[in-house]
C-alpha cells in the first residue's frame, strides 16, 4: 500500500512524531474516520456555510465530495461493507449516505437530535449522545431506525463521542460529569462505568484501538492540547505530540491495522487531516525544550 511507504519516509524526517498531511485546503477539514478497508477515509469540509462529505484514498488522492455542501455534518461513522457512511447533520438528526451514489436516507426524525453517531462493530447498533428532557446529552444505544434505545448514562451534564470496543462489549465517551471532562468507559448493558484519564487534565474525543487494548484522546494540560493514548484501564498514559496550541490535534481515529492515527489539527490557518505513525509515536522521547511539533505535506 503507498500510504505505508509514504509515511515511513516522512517519519524519518520528523522529531519527535510522524505528521503525514493529507489534505492542504483554505476550507477546514474535520472528523476523519477509516473505511474498514483502510483504503479511504472520509471527513467533513467546512466552507463556512455548509459542509461537505469527502472521501478521499488513504495517501491523500482522489478527492470526492459527496453531498452539495448546503447541510453541516459532522462524525461520519463508516458501516462494516465500506459503501456507507452516517453523519450527523445539523438540524435532521442522523443520515447514512451511499457511498456510491450520494443517496440519503435519514434514520431519526428531526426534534431533539442525536449527535455524534458511532456505528457498532457490527453495523447493527449506533452509539450517540441525545439531548434528554433535563436538556443534557446523555448517551444512548439503539437500532439503526432508533427503535429499541437504551438510555445508558444519566446525569445533568454533557455525555457525547462514543466509541466502540472491537467486540462490541462496551463503549468509550467523553463525559463533562466531572471536573475536568474525561474519558469513561461504560459496558453495554451500563455497567461498569469508570473513569480512565486521569482526573487531573481534560480528556476528550476518545478512539478505541482496534486490538482492543488502548484507547488514544485529545487532552488538555498546561494549556495545550496533544494527543494521548491510554491502556483500557486507565494505566500506561502516554502523550503521542507535543503541541503548543490551545486547540491541537484533535479527534484522533485508529486506522483498521493500528498503526496510524488520523486526526484534524491546524495547518497554515485552517483545519487539514494528517496521519500519526504510531510505531514512531510510541518509540519517539518527547523533548519538552522542542517546542511545538511540525508538519510535512506528503510528497
Amino acid at each position: 500500500m503507498a500510504l505505508v511507504a509514504l509515511a515511513a519516509g516522512a517519519s524519518a524526517q520528523l522529531y519527535p512524531s510522524a505528521w503525514l498531511r493529507l489534505t492542504d485546503d483554505s476550507n477546514w477539514d474535520r472528523h476523519a474516520s477509516w473505511s474498514p478497508d483502510q483504503q479511504s477515509l472520509a471527513f467533513v469540509r467546512d466552507h463556512g456555510s455548509g459542509m461537505h462529505l469527502v472521501v478521499i484514498d488513504a495517501d491523500g488522492s482522489n478527492r470526492r465530495e459527496l453531498t452539495d455542501g448546503t447541510d453541516f455534518l459532522f462524525h461520519p461513522s463508516w458501516f462494516p461493507d465500506g459503501d456507507r457512511v452516517v453523519v450527523d447533520v445539523q438540524n435532521k438528526g442522523l443520515v447514512v449516505i451511499d457511498l456510491a451514489t450520494g443517496d440519503q436516507e435519514f434514520l431519526f426524525e428531526p426534534g431533539p437530535s442525536p449527535q455524534t453517531p458511532a456505528l457498532s462493530p457490527d453495523g447493527l447498533r449506533l452509539a450517540y449522545g441525545a439531548t434528554t428532557p433535563e436538556h443534557s446529552s446523555n448517551l444512548y444505544v439503539s437500532d439503526l431506525d432508533g427503535g429499541n434505545a437504551v438510555r445508558l448514562t444519566n446525569h445533568e451534564n454533557q455525555d457525547n463521542n462514543p466509541t466502540w470496543a472491537p467486540d462490541g462489549s462496551a463503549i468509550a465517551f467523553e463525559s463533562q460529569r466531572e471536573s475536568p471532562p474525561g474519558v469513561f468507559v461504560i459496558n453495554v448493558d451500563g455497567s461498569g462505568l469508570r473513569r480512565i484519564t486521569p482526573d487531573t487534565m481534560q480528556g476528550l474525543q476518545p478512539s478505541w484501538s482496534p486490538d482492543g487494548t488502548r484507547i488514544a484522546f485529545a487532552g488538555y494540560e498546561s494549556g495545550n492540547e496533544n494527543l494521548y493514548v491510554v491502556n483500557v484501564d486507565g494505566s500506561g498514559l502516554r502523550r503521542l505530540t507535543l503541541s503548543e496550541r490551545s486547540v491541537g490535534p484533535e479527534f484522533p481515529a485508529w486506522s483498521p491495522d493500528g498503526r496510524f492515527l488520523a486526526f484534524h489539527a491546524f495547518g497554515h490557518g485552517n483545519a487539514d487531516i494528517f496521519l500519526l505513525d504510531m510505531a514512531v509515536a510510541m518509540s519517539a522521547v518527547l523533548d519538552e525544550s522542542w517546542g511545538s511539533l511540525k508538519s510535512e505535506t506528503a510528497p
